[in-house]
């Protein structure tokens, strides 16, 4: 079983330094919790969303290592720096394009009917 995660933005509470380095670790299981034999999980796509100015997660202390460190193939890495710092999403309908975007390229367009 593949299990793959959209990853719009992932942070941690504190910034890390350019020498830290982290895991992602974890199971996956049923909906009564037993362990799946066999399951692997990839890390299918990221965006990446961050102000250029982002005191909390500075640009060359938090967010290139992190984009780094993530095993995603370059060619599906995507990091968008906005000016500004850390911001409310909700505020930026230029960047909720970015988003739709994204998933429209990595889930497929959505298709409406009337």
């Amino acid at each position: 079983m593949l299990v793959t995660f959209l990853l719009c933005a992932l942070m941690s509470s504190t910034p890390a330094a350019p020498h830290d380095r982290g895991s992602i670790a974890g199971r996956v299981v049923d909906q009564t919790g037993q362990p799946l034999p066999g399951a692997s999980i990839e890390l299918g796509s990221v965006l990446m969303l961050n102000g250029r100015d982002d005191f909390i997660f500075p640009v060359d202390r938090a967010q290139i290592p992190l984009l780094r460190a993530l095993g995603t193939p370059d060619k599906d890495k995507r990091h968008i720096l906005f000016e500004g710092g850390h911001v409310n999403l909700q505020t930026r309908m230029d960047l909720i394009g970015e988003i739709l975007r994204w998933l429209d390229r990595y889930l497929g367009p959505v298709s409406t009917t009337s």
